[in-house]
């Protein structure tokens, strides 16, 4: 088997196994590590990339919320059709978000950065 369809197949895995979690169990986990996050967070981390959850992902939102709340630049991933690696864009609470070719949201945006200039 190809490495192609390995990471084919292991995504298909993984979308399987979150689609088993319930609601409450998808928000416990939101809130655990949200929670973890805090604990470690500094500010020498920043700017650090995200994402924004889908298809069942654990859901970041309330890492992001806090994040906005102690004004610590976060980016998100921006997918730019033939492009083989993704760029990033700064994500505030005015950004406005639209959808990407896979359905993900992302901020409409012209100027992105590397990531090798953020913290992942």
């Amino acid at each position: 088997m190809n490495s192609p369809d390995l990471k084919q197949r292991l995504r298909q895995k993984m979308r399987e196994q979150r689609r088993l979690l319930t609601g409450e169990a998808r928000q416990l986990a939101a809130e655990k590590t949200c929670e973890i996050f805090k604990t470690w967070v500094t500010k020498d981390l920043f700017p650090m990339a995200i994402y924004l959850a889908f298809d069942g992902e654990l859901d970041p939102q309330k890492v992001i919320n806090y994040c906005w709340s102690h004004n610590y630049p976060i980016y998100l991933p921006i997918v730019i059709p033939d492009e083989p690696q993704l760029e990033f864009a700064a994500y505030t609470p005015q950004s406005q978000l639209v959808a990407n070719q896979y359905g993900i949201l992302q901020p409409q945006v012209e100027n992105t950065v590397r990531a090798d200039t953020l913290q992942t």
